[in-house]
Formats: C-alpha cells, sequence, structure tokens
C-alpha cells in the first residue's frame, strides 16, 4: 500500500499544502472594512478576498503584517520589508520607487464626514470648506482640488488615523473628517456608538492599485507582479468582491 501514499498526497486540499507554497508578506494601512487589526488579527474583505480568490491562483500564500502608517507602508515596499500591498494611490513619485499593477480593481469615493448638527448639508463647492479644522491622515496625499489653498487640515500619524479622527470629530476638536472610502465612517461610528452624517465630495471616484517592492523578501518569487496579473484577470470577475465586502457592511 506504500505506492498509494504520494496519490493520497496529491489528493490533500490547498489549505493542507498552504505550507510549502511561497510565502509572501503583505501589508497594508487601515482601511475598514477592506483592511483592518481586529482580535490580534488582520482581517477585512479584502484580506478574505486575496487569500481565497488571488493566493490559490497565484501559487503563493499571503503573510499579513499588522496594519500600519502610510509612510511606514512606503518604507517598507522600498527596503523590501514588505513583498506587496493591495491597495494604494498611485502618485508620480511612487511610481519612480514601486511597481504598480497596471489595472485598479478597487476604487474609492471620499466624503467627509460631519457631526449631525453641522451646518454642511451638501458639498457642492469646495469653498464651503474654507475655515473649517478638518482631519486628514498623515503621509496620505489628497486629492488635488483638497490641496489648494484655504483648507486647514489637522494631519493625524496613528496607525487607525480614521478612528482617531472620528474620535476628534465627536470631541469636537475636528469640523469634519476626511475619509477616503464611504464605507467607512459608518463602519467606525457604530464602533464609537456615535452618530456622523456623511457628504459625498465633488470628486471623481479615485483608483487604487496593488503595489509590488522592486526589492523583494528572500523566498518571494520573482515574477510576484506577473503571477498577480494573470490572477487578478480572473479573480475579479464582476460582482465576485462584493461578495465579501457585503457581510461585513452588515455587521
Amino acid at each position: 500500500m506504500r505506492w498509494l501514499i504520494p496519490f493520497f498526497v496529491c489528493l490533500l486540499p490547498p489549505c493542507l499544502r498552504a505550507a510549502e507554497l511561497p510565502r509572501v508578506p503583505i501589508a497594508s494601512f487601515s482601511v475598514v472594512p477592506y483592511v483592518m487589526a481586529e482580535g490580534g488579527k488582520v482581517r477585512g474583505a479584502l484580506v478574505d478576498f486575496f487569500d481565497r480568490e488571488l493566493a490559490p491562483r497565484m501559487g503563493v500564500r499571503f503573510v499579513w503584517q499588522p496594519p500600519v502608517s502610510t509612510p511606514r507602508l512606503e518604507r517598507g515596499l522600498k527596503d523590501g520589508s514588505y513583498a506587496m500591498v493591495p491597495l494604494l494611490a498611485q502618485t508620480a513619485a511612487r511610481q519612480q520607487q514601486l511597481h504598480f499593477a497596471s489595472k485598479a480593481y478597487v476604487r474609492f469615493q471620499p466624503v467627509l464626514a460631519v457631526r449631525p448638527d453641522s451646518p454642511l448639508r451638501a458639498i457642492d463647492s469646495f469653498n464651503q470648506l474654507d475655515g473649517l479644522l478638518l482631519g486628514s491622515i498623515a503621509g496620505v496625499p489628497l486629492p488635488q482640488p483638497l490641496q489648494r489653498a484655504g483648507l486647514n487640515w489637522d494631519d493625524n500619524p496613528e496607525v487607525e488615523a480614521e478612528l482617531g479622527n472620528l474620535r476628534k470629530l465627536g470631541a469636537r476638536r475636528l469640523d469634519a473628517a476626511y475619509f477616503s472610502n464611504a464605507h467607512a465612517p459608518g463602519y467606525y461610528a457604530a464602533r464609537l456608538r456615535m452618530q456622523a452624517r456623511v457628504l459625498p465630495l465633488p470628486l471623481p471616484v479615485q483608483a487604487r492599485y496593488a503595489v509590488f517592492s522592486r526589492t523583494l523578501p528572500p523566498g518571494v518569487p520573482a515574477d510576484l507582479t506577473e503571477r498577480y496579473e494573470r490572477a487578478a484577470a480572473l479573480a475579479w470577475a464582476p460582482g465576485r468582491f462584493e461578495r465579501y465586502l457585503v457581510p461585513y457592511l452588515q455587521r
């Protein structure tokens, strides 16, 4: 019967053979409900999607690092501490130092969160924000229209800066808080048991790309970017990611 052992090993499910796959250290900033730290683990809709839809197609095992600040994230990509990041805004400076995937599959609608008693009811012009103290995230580039003179930004360097900004908003230390995606304010507000209104900004949706280090850690396949491109074309089928996102939005 010994000749049957290799045969049965080949039939083992992928999860039992995962230890044999190349390990890819992957990191992100905290962006709920996509990537976040909960109960000592890295969780989120994007974590589940990458582990279940992309990793098997790429022939790798993702090793998720605890969320870090955006400046630390960029340093880790540049020095090879991290092999990749699942989503990052594309800028000219970043393009010179990192490899960006050819296509963005995640797009965010930027919003402001305000208190229920805020006089702001809708934002039709950025002039409405003049004189207000606005919460932002240190190291995260704001869309160009929000970099205009007259806007007063308070950069938060915390790892969970969006959560910190919502706390400041509730404590009346901010007039509004910027969020890169429309799902995050409601998720954090429920966590803090506070009320907040979400106002869409008059901006186009913002693309977020998978990004790869040019100095890959030892043991990571040299063709990591190519593996992702091939797998992503299949994994990001219309509606598939939403099946991972919706359960987090319903919590």
